[in-house]
């Protein structure tokens, strides 16, 4: 649980429910593997974006747009649970 909430909000402590955990797995599965690559060697393993970048042989630009792209996906799925609640 501890990486779930490294991933979606740094060192903010936030308690999320087993539907929630199982629902940010379907998305990080979704994503193109390199996305998820990059993602999780920064949200959960805590590499810098220069790290992420040596350690899979991309270039810093990639790594970024990925992980916009990434937080984006992430942010879209629970704003869209959110809006079909309400």
């Amino acid at each position: 649980m501890n990486f779930l909430r490294r991933l979606l909000c740094g060192s903010h402590a936030l308690d999320l429910e087993l539907c929630e955990a199982c629902q940010l797995a379907y998305i990080l599965y979704a994503m193109p593997k390199r996305m998820r690559q990059v993602i999780t060697l920064y949200k959960v393993y805590g590499y810098t974006g220069v790290q992420v970048a040596a350690r899979l042989h991309l270039s810093q630009a990639v790594v970024d747009t990925d992980l916009r792209a990434a937080m984006r996906r992430i942010a879209d799925a629970y704003d869209g649970n959110r809006a079909a609640l309400h």
